[in-house]
């Protein structure tokens, strides 16, 4: 085992940034423990699976190493696992198959090994309800020994800041799991949230960090909220970066440093006037809160539910569908739609793009488009998981995605595609950076080319405003 051992890490040899990284996990006052704030494209994956070389070496074949991601990175952990330790990983699946729930007994009765698990099948198979004082009604709470109790050698938490809300039943699993060395990895481990950093630092840490409220009074400004049940709210760092600089072993490179070589991205804004129906809609629901689609009226029951539904008239006309909730027809007028199908009729003949926008409802209005002008499109969203593999394999020209559902572990896409449409942001700030990195990440060879449709006097320009304040802070943090 250790000569084979030998011979895979000849074969395949770190980069100069990810020594970088393995040399201040194996030297830190916590080895081969850490946060790894790894950008788009840096190769983290690699790095866990070395890191955790270095901290067992000949001894890895004895170790339960415990691997928690998205769905859709599984098969590139697969990869790394065997490429660089010679190691093939298990799969934990909520199947009942007989050679799914063998894979749970090895588990339970200590079997070595690598073993892969989803957030949502992490956080489903370790909770129990329980009675929560504060809330004074039942909840779900992590049990107090997942995974059987078992001690894991390693446990590697990828995307991390899924489980960086503090109050999250991500974040409750995790902390209980048991393992000698913890690994977090993240290019955004704070979230939207600089204070959110805390979960992180808990589960890394948890003798050296206190309580959450403590952690962000001491750290971050306090600004009032009324809408917060707390009635107050944390913004920036009171001094910048000295939460990051205090953490025992936190690593960060960037695509920059790690892609050099990308040829970058050319920013196109592009500007659109609402049709007069959504600009009628758009404006009777900004200012008096009702408006009507067709024969029924559409009234806004609280405040907070405005931007909701004034995103929906700037992507397009919307309507009531049978069941009386809002939607779109599928040939629906849309003046983002237009811009779209403009861009596309510039490219070169067959050139692939990928589509972005964020509400689910609308894409079938973006498909119908599309194949109106006998363009071979697929869908990639919450509820329709269309194979992106199509593009790469020249099957299909355009990929329609919904950010959520194609933002992560999502790779091949850059070696065919160079250009992006961009109908409308996420809210979430870490799905936004997530998804610019499909296309600009290691493999791309042309400078990307990212379409970003914007409506005029809308909400869209509160939302990037949002968003860019989100991203300044977390950068001042140096958290992002």
């Amino acid at each position: 085992m250790q000569t084979e051992l030998r011979g895979l890490l000849m074969a395949f040899s770190p980069r100069h940034y990810q020594e970088r990284v393995l040399e201040g996990l194996a030297n830190s006052k916590t080895p081969y423990t850490g946060l790894v704030g790894a950008g788009l494209g840096v190769g983290k994956t690699a790095i866990s699976v070395w890191n955790t070389l270095n901290a067992f070496g000949s001894t890895i074949g004895d170790q339960i190493i415990l691997v928690v991601a998205p769905v859709r990175t599984e098969s590139g952990w697969r990869n790394h696992w065997k490429t660089l330790a010679g190691i093939d990983m298990r799969t934990l699946s909520g199947k009942k198959t007989k050679a799914a729930l063998a894979v749970w007994n090895d588990l339970k009765n200590r079997t070595p090994g690598v073993y892969f698990i989803t957030w949502e099948l992490m956080r489903s198979r370790n909770k129990e309800k329980r009675w929560d004082g504060r809330a004074k009604k039942y909840a779900f709470k992590s049990m107090s020994k997942p995974f059987y109790g078992v001690e894991f050698g390693m446990v590697i938490a990828d995307e991390w800041h899924r489980a960086c809300n503090h109050a999250s039943l991500n974040f409750d699993v995790a902390r209980h799991i048991k393992a000698q060395y913890r690994l977090a990895l993240s290019a955004t481990p704070a979230g939207n949230k600089p204070c959110n950093i805390w979960a992180a630092l808990k589960f890394l840490w948890p003798n050296h960090y206190g309580g959450y409220w403590d952690f962000c009074d001491k750290f971050f400004k306090v600004e009032l909220n009324p809408w917060s049940a707390y009635g107050k709210d944390f913004s920036g760092e009171k001094y910048p970066g000295m939460v990051r600089r205090g953490a025992p072993s936190y690593h960060e490179v960037s695509q920059a440093e790690a892609n050099p070589e990308l040829p970058g991205v050319i920013v196109h804004r592009v500007e659109v006037e609402l049709t007069r129906q959504q600009r009628k809609l758009y404006n009777e629901l900004e200012q008096k809160a009702l408006t009507f689609l067709g024969d029924y009226p559409l009234a806004l029951s609280i405040p907070m539910e405005l931007d909701t539904r004034l995103r929906q008239m700037t992507l397009g006309v919307p309507s009531f569908n049978e069941d009386m909730t809002v939607d779109y027809r599928e040939d629906c007028k849309s003046s983002k739609l237009d811009a779209m199908m403009d861009i596309i009729a510039d490219l070169p003949e067959n050139e692939p793009v990928v589509v972005w926008v964020h509400s689910q409802k609308f894409i079938k209005a973006v498909l119908y488009r599309l194949k109106k002008a006998g363009i071979k499109a697929l869908e990639v969203s919450g509820k329709s998981r269309g194979d992106f593999q199509d593009m790469i394999n020249g099957d299909m020209r355009v990929i329609v995605a919904q950010h959520e559902a194609m933002s992560e572990g999502v790779d091949g896409l850059q070696r065919v595609c160079h250009t992006e449409i961009w109908l409308s942001q996420s809210n979430s700030l870490v799905i936004n950076e997530q998804a610019t990195g499909r296309l600009n990440r290691q493999g791309q060879t042309t400078a990307v080319n990212r379409f970003l449709i914007q409506a005029t006097n809308t909400v869209d320009d509160r939302v990037l405003g949002r968003l860019q304040e989100r991203f300044d802070k977390l950068k001042a943090s140096g958290l992002i």
